[in-house]
C-alpha cells in the first residue's frame, strides 16, 4: 500500500508497517531519557516566530534525535515527512486507541511550533513542510488532532522524549561525555567539533578562565602576605602554600588530560577508519572474484 500525501501525490514510503519509518527513531534521546529533566522542561515548544525572536536560526535536519535541540544561535527541527501528513497514514498509525507514539509526538510538537499562519509561512520558508502543502491543509489536520486528543491527553500516548519540548544541546553534550564517554563529539557528531582544532578552540574559554582565576588568587595571596595580620597567620600561610603547589601542578594535569583526550580520540578515529577501509577492501575483493 502506498500513502498519498495531502496534496494527492504518492509518498515514497510504504506504510504496511511503522517499522518502515526508521527516520522517526530517537534512540540517542532514549539513551538519556532519565536525565531529560536536566536538559529541558516538560512544556510544549514555543512557536517558530518566538524562536526567531530569540535569535535562533531554524536548522532543518533529517535526524529525529536532534529535533527541538537548541544551542545559543540555532534550533534543530526535523521537517514533517510527507507521509505523516497523509490521511491514510493518520488512519493507520495515529488514530486511537493505539497510535504510534513517535509519529504522534513529532506531529504534536508541530502543533505547538506552528499555531498561526505566520508560523506556517516561516516554517514553509525553512523547508519544514513538504512543497505544495497549504495552510488550509495544516489547519484541518490540527483540528483533527485536537479533536482526537483534547487537552493534555496526547501526552498519554507519546514517548517520554515528546513530553519535553526544547532540549539544551550543551547539557546533552555534558551528559553524553560523562555518562557515555563521548568525549570528543558529545551528543552528536553532527553538532560537535568537526576537527581536533575545533575541539581545542571550543574548550579554550574554560582553560583561559581557570588560568585567570589562579592568577587573581595568587595575586591576592601576595597582597595578603604583605599585611602583618595575615603574614603571621599560620592558617593563611598553609593555605598559600597549598594553593601555590596546586597552581604549579594543575596546569601539568590539565595539559596531560588534554593530550590524553587528543590521543584517545585520534586512535579511536584511526581504528574506525582502518576498520571501514578493511571492510571496503573485502567487499571489493568479493566483487572482483565474482565471474
Amino acid at each position: 500500500m502506498t500513502v498519498r500525501s495531502a496534496t494527492g501525490n504518492p509518498a515514497s514510503r510504504s506504510t504496511t508497517s511503522i517499522e518502515d519509518h526508521q527516520d522517526l527513531c530517537v534512540e540517542r534521546i532514549n539513551r538519556v531519557s532519565s536525565y531529560l529533566w536536566l536538559v529541558g522542561r516538560p512544556y510544549a515548544p514555543r512557536p517558530i516566530n518566538i524562536q526567531l525572536v530569540l535569535d535562533r536560526a531554524l536548522t532543518p535536519t533529517t535526524d529525529a534525535s536532534l529535533h527541538l535541540v537548541w544551542t545559543s544561535k540555532r534550533i534543530f527541527l526535523m521537517p514533517l515527512p510527507r507521509y505523516l501528513l497523509s490521511d491514510t497514514f493518520y488512519k493507520l498509525f495515529l488514530d486511537l486507541p493505539h497510535p504510534h507514539g513517535l509519529a504522534l509526538g513529532l506531529l504534536q510538537s508541530y502543533l505547538a511550533l506552528v499555531p498561526t499562519e505566520l508560523d506556517f509561512d516561516l516554517a514553509r520558508d525553512a523547508h519544514l513542510f513538504p512543497s505544495g502543502y497549504k495552510w488550509e491543509d495544516w489547519r484541518a489536520l490540527t483540528r483533527r488532532v485536537l479533536d482526537d486528543y483534547p487537552g493534555d491527553s496526547v501526552y498519554d500516548h507519546v514517548p517520554v522524549r515528546y513530553r519535553y519540548g526544547e532540549l539544551r544541546l550543551t547539557r546533552l553534550d555534558k551528559i553524553y561525555r560523562l555518562r557515555h564517554g563521548e568525549l570528543l563529539h558529545g551528543y552528536s557528531n553532527l553538532t560537535g567539533p568537526n576537527s581536533y582544532v575545533d575541539f581545542f578552540v571550543a574548550n579554550h574559554i574554560v582553560v583561559t578562565a581557570a588560568i585567570v582565576y589562579v592568577i587573581v588568587v595568587l595575586t591576592a595571596m601576595q597582597v595578603g602576605l604583605a599585611i602583618d595580620g595575615l603574614r603571621n597567620a599560620d592558617l593563611f600561610q598553609r593555605a598559600c602554600y597549598g594553593f601555590s603547589i596546586f597552581a604549579m601542578v594543575a596546569p601539568i594535569f590539565v595539559m596531560g588530560s588534554v593530550v590524553a583526550i587528543f590521543v584517545v580520540a585520534f586512535f579511536a578515529n584511526w581504528c574506525w577508519t582502518a576498520t571501514v577501509h578493511r571492510a571496503e577492501r573485502r567487499r571489493s575483493m568479493k566483487r572482483d572474484s565474482v565471474p
